[in-house]
């Protein structure tokens, strides 16, 4: 009886590990080693030399839709070499050291990069909300410095070693936002702020954001006495010139008075998109608006205050509808 059940052990034992190994084997997608290539991935920076990703992802795709895409992760930004089947492929690259970003697509040309809609900000019990006509336009959290590139024509040969080059380019652009010759600013309590008609994603096969539009929130500072400073981090704006931006300020005065603000700056953002400095993604010219009357502070009020410590928002896990 106990060599029966010594028996029927082994073999339970041998179906376990035979079931964990079938599993490596399928999420490698390497289901036939002797039809493997080797391949030699090549991250070029040449357009981003500043960039220090931690860690990098290569996606390539079968021409086929019905083959599974394979992913392979590298340390570092360079690549490096590994195995894959034998045919052809597109693929795609990008860093992995993001916060914010998602992905969504199965294809090489409908693999998207976008961040998630953030927890709705209440202020005084109630939603803080964007100017009229952007209502339709989800407000979705800033991404994270992402670089991407792409190469749309591999072929692997079973038992050979190939090289693929991917010339990486800089995907999120960081705008500056300047509010000067503005009036009674240390009567502001509260600020928020957002810009709305940016593209909501973008695309790593092309290199182009999308054309659905959605609004960004950040957060701006007192720089002194009269000036209002901020930096927003967005996919660019959506193609063609074809929507309009609009600057939210949502403000809560000392008294608990609550104003909102908006400031056509779509011909600045046209001017100045994707004008960016040496692959950092930083836009060289910031938006400027001048003008801005506050009503003036209650008397009474405690001045030992320095500007510096009225609360600007930490919105980046905030939401305005």
């Amino acid at each position: 009886m106990m060599k029966s059940c010594y028996s029927l052990m082994s073999v339970v034992a041998y179906a376990l590990c035979f079931t964990a190994c079938q599993k490596e084997l399928c999420y490698d997608h390497n289901h036939d080693l002797a039809q493997s290539a080797t391949l030699n991935v090549v991250f070029d920076w040449a357009g981003s030399p500043q960039a220090n990703p931690t860690s990098m992802r290569f996606i390539a795709f079968r021409e086929t839709p019905e083959e599974p895409m394979t992913v392979r992760d590298f340390n570092g930004r360079n690549g490096g070499q590994t195995t894959m089947g034998e045919g052809e492929y597109k693929a795609i690259g990008f860093n992995l050291n993001t916060t914010n970003i998602l992905s969504r697509g199965s294809t090489w040309a409908t693999y998207e990069m976008y961040t998630p809609l953030a927890t709705p900000l209440m202020v005084r019990s109630r939603t803080v909300r964007f100017a009229e006509g952007t209502e339709e336009q989800p407000t979705v959290l800033q991404p994270d410095m992402l670089w991407t590139g792409a190469n749309n024509a591999i072929t692997l040969v079973a038992g050979e070693e190939e090289s693929i080059t991917v010339p990486m380019q800089v995907d999120v652009y960081t705008y500056e936002i300047i509010i000067d010759s503005v009036e009674n600013i240390r009567n502001i309590s509260y600020l928020i702020a957002g810009l709305s008609g940016m593209s909501e994603s973008m695309f790593p096969s092309t290199g182009i954001p999308s054309d659905t539009r959605a609004i960004f929130p950040f957060s701006m500072e007192a720089v002194d006495n009269t000036a209002i400073q901020g930096t927003v981090r967005t996919f660019g704006h959506c193609p063609d010139d074809m929507y309009q931006h609009l600057l939210t300020l949502y403000i809560q005065l000392l008294d608990n008075t609550e104003m909102t603000f908006t400031f056509d700056v779509t011909e600045q953002m046209h001017d100045v998109d994707h004008v960016i400095i040496d692959g950092t993604g930083r836009v060289e010219k910031p938006i400027v608006i001048s003008g801005l009357t506050l009503p003036e502070p209650p008397t009474g009020m405690d001045w030992n205050t320095t500007i510096g410590d009225w609360n600007s928002g930490g919105i980046y896990e905030g939401i305005i509808n």
